[in-house]
């Protein structure tokens, strides 16, 4: 939905595997440090299972990852 409500994206790729998730989607706007709001939440979430977020803006594409690291990708 973040994507719906702040982006002005034509493309958008969600990349799954048994060890996290990645989202990548074409619009983002300026090239400024994302500001988490509502993604700071989902870090503490990521972070309280042992996992880490990753949030990066640049080139026009905001991307938000989500890794588990000793989770194995063939699940």
């Amino acid at each position: 939905t973040n994507i719906l409500r702040h982006a002005q994206a034509e493309e958008v790729r969600i990349t799954l595997t048994g060890s996290g998730i990645t989202i990548v989607n074409d619009g983002a706007r300026g090239e400024a440090a994302p500001v988490l709001g509502g993604l700071a939440v989902l870090r503490d979430r990521v972070e309280r299972d042992g996992g880490t977020l990753t949030v990066e803006q640049g080139d026009g594409r905001f991307l938000t990852a989500a890794a588990f690291p000793g989770r194995r990708d063939d699940r």
